[in-house]
């Protein structure tokens, strides 16, 4: 990160990894922590700290989220850098890739993690069920805490949160769909495979399902713009 034009998204972001891997043998006493601030969180000083630690939580959860998504090589290169503090240099001539190329992984990587801890998602994730479920219990973990008590919040962006949340579940509800009715129509079938492969490119897709690389493309274009609007 450009530490003299610093972009607060991605800084955020770089402290979750951080976070993740240099705390990790404090986690347990965390997590004593947070259940007993979570059955004790009448108390408004405990709640506020149970809120903290449910950020804490939820950093992690990103982490892994994005984690579950990458290569086994990116997986490598994460930890890398950020568990073993590895320099770009280093990783580079380990892992065979060139530095450019991992700056742009990097990037990419932290851009993503800064999407969900916003609760957003990217274009791509309409293909990444798991992500768009993990996103969805996310959410619910955070807004039902709103509910505990009433605490100062600001309710634009508790709506807004609740509205993202009914957009999502009706982008997985449109997944399943095609999934359950994946025999039922070419179009079903397409986007199935590429919702079992969400890293696969066109040409991939088109051999799984045996099929021309432009039929694939057509209808992965029609589901592309049937689903738009439920991430933007």
């Amino acid at each position: 990160m450009n530490k003299s034009n610093p972009d607060l998204g991605l800084y955020l972001a770089e402290h979750a990894i951080k976070q993740k891997y240099q705390t990790q043998s404090l986690d347990y006493d965390i997590n004593k922590v947070f259940e007993f601030c979570r059955q004790e969180h009448y108390s408004r000083n405990i709640y506020e700290t149970y809120l903290k630690l449910q950020r804490r939580k939820i950093n992690q959860m990103v982490v892994d989220i994005v984690m579950l998504n990458l290569s086994s090589i990116q997986q490598r290169f994460v930890l890398y850098r950020y568990k073993e503090h590895r320099k770009f240099t280093w990783i580079s001539m380990h892992l065979h890739i060139s530095q450019n190329q991992l700056f742009g992984w990097n990037k990419s990587i932290l851009m993503d993690i800064q999407a969900l801890l916003s609760y957003s998602l990217a274009d791509e994730d309409i293909f990444h069920r798991l992500k768009v479920i993990n996103l969805l219990h996310i959410l619910d973990f955070r807004i039902s805490t709103f509910c505990w008590q009433n605490i100062a919040v600001n309710q634009d962006w508790l709506e807004n949160l609740k509205a993202r949340r009914q957009k999502y579940r009706r982008l997985l509800d449109i997944m399943q769909n095609c999934i359950n009715a994946r025999e039922m129509s070419k179009y079903n079938y397409i986007v199935a495979m590429k919702l079992t492969y969400p890293n696969y490119n066109v040409s991939e897709i088109a051999i799984q399902c045996e099929l021309s690389p432009a039929t694939v493309s057509k209808k992965l274009r029609r589901y592309m713009i049937n689903t738009k609007s439920y991430i933007h």
